[in-house]
């Protein structure tokens, strides 16, 4: 049997399995989003990849509408992210310049997004509490493989160029099955920050108690070499610092773990470490491509480009046709962007990074939305060193947030969880509370 056969018929089961939960949708998602890469056939990025991309995220999409639909939920984000998206996709590279392998990706990336935003939406605190379980213990399985990637310096499973040092005196960099250093580095950020920022569990679960889920996420990241991890999480703190906190909350628990990822975070930078050899190795020649990202978006824009954008991939293209791109990217994803979608598409990215962003203080919120814009947060350095919407594996986890920042169940606050304090997994669940108060009394 063909390897697309073997995902159809695995897309078919999965989608009857989780069809009426949200965090399962969402499971799915992360898990076809890393999985579709690893599959021979499928591991360039190239027609076959991006149509297995597109199929499977719209037909899960389908899914979450049916289930935002019965919940009486909202449809404006999902739709309106993929109406924008795709319809530019459709009008750039399906109308006014046709090319197959362009169009697919754009719709990919826009059904990609509309589903995690979705999932987001539809999600109740229990499937929250779910699907942030899904991916800490997807975390641990990554940053196993990333440690011993690192231990052996060869990749577990070679499957992008990404894995292998071009310079041979470049320090290792563990990918895990991410197939990039970079995205192995966001998604164990965001699952160690929501894993600071979280209330406790309903009940006690040991496998995933405060600080295995936050030092296990990320050990794993400073095994990917990346300096943007220091980046990221200290945004992730400060963001986990200005959220606003149920009533009967306490910030004391969450700050410690905090403390201790800053502290993990100096060592890591003692001489001889990964990431001090990494810091060492920073120059202007490898910066260039980021330095030089705003010259090239404004050179391959004009027109009617500036508002519309040349199409999904127009930095590539260009790196291709004029070699006016290293390496095909600028790294930074408002440029990108611009570059892609024109001015619509940098407003439409901007607004929903300010979106996840204003997730921080916006009143209506549980202590799981609020969780999600925190570990949202760590995408606004990511933006700035690269183009996260491009890599499934890590634009859900975007969508995600962007969901969860976007509908507030408007529950009060006294009926919330209350964050634990460090090493208080134990701690009562939201209905024990009161009980517990009245027997105190």
């Amino acid at each position: 049997m063909s390897a697309a056969a073997l995902v159809a018929l695995g897309l078919i089961a999965a989608v009857l399995w989780a069809r009426d939960s949200a965090s399962r949708i969402g499971a799915l998602a992360v898990s076809f989003a890393i999985a579709i890469p690893l599959v021979p056939g499928y591991q360039e990025t190239r027609t076959p990849q991006v149509t297995a991309y597109a199929v499977v995220f719209i037909v899960l999409l389908g899914c979450v509408l049916l289930l935002l639909k019965r919940r009486g939920r909202p449809l404006r984000l999902p739709l309106s992210v993929l109406g924008i998206l795709g319809g530019l996709a459709l009008l750039t590279v399906g109308l006014l310049g046709f090319d197959q392998f362009r169009l697919v990706a754009g719709i990919a990336v826009a059904a990609g997004l509309a589903l995690a935003g979705g999932v987001g939406v539809a999600t109740d605190a229990a499937e929250r509490q779910n699907l942030l379980k899904t991916l800490t213990f997807i975390a641990y399985a990554m940053a196993a493989i990333a440690i011993y990637e690192a231990i052996v310096k060869h990749p577990l499973y070679e499957f992008t160029n990404f894995q292998v040092q071009a310079n041979a005196r470049s320090a290792f960099r563990a990918a895990a099955l991410f197939g990039h250093p970079l995205v192995l580095c966001v998604f164990m950020a965001f699952v160690a920050v929501a894993n600071m920022a979280r209330p406790v569990w309903g009940k006690r679960e040991w496998l995933f108690a405060r600080v295995p889920s936050v030092a296990v996420p990320l050990a794993g990241a400073a095994a990917s070499g990346s300096r943007s991890i220091l980046l990221m999480v200290g945004v992730g703190i400060l963001a986990m610092l200005v959220a606003r906190v149920h009533a009967g909350g306490s910030k004391v628990g969450r700050f410690a773990v905090a403390v201790l990822a800053v502290v993990l975070g100096v060592l890591g930078l003692q001489p001889g470490s990964l990431l001090s050899g990494r810091l060492d190795q920073l120059s202007a020649q490898e910066q260039a491509v980021r330095l030089g990202g705003f010259e090239v978006v404004t050179r391959i824009t004009s027109g009617a480009k500036v508002i519309i954008g040349g199409g999904p991939r127009a930095v590539a293209k260009a790196a291709n046709t004029d070699n006016l791109a290293s390496f095909g990217t600028v790294d930074n994803q408002f440029f990108t962007a611009y570059a892609d979608y024109g001015l619509v598409g940098f407003v439409l990215v901007a607004v929903l990074v300010l979106t996840v962003l204003a997730g921080l203080r916006r009143r209506g919120l549980d202590p799981w939305q609020r969780t999600g814009a925190i570990a949202g947060s760590i995408f606004l350095p990511a933006f700035f060193v690269m183009e996260p919407l491009s890599w499934p594996a890590v634009a859900v986890l975007f969508g995600f947030a962007l969901g969860f920042c976007s509908f507030g169940a408007g529950a009060s606050p006294e009926k919330m969880p209350r964050p634990d304090v460090l090493g208080s997994d134990l701690s009562r669940t939201t209905s024990a509370g009161p009980a517990l108060a009245a027997r105190r009394k």
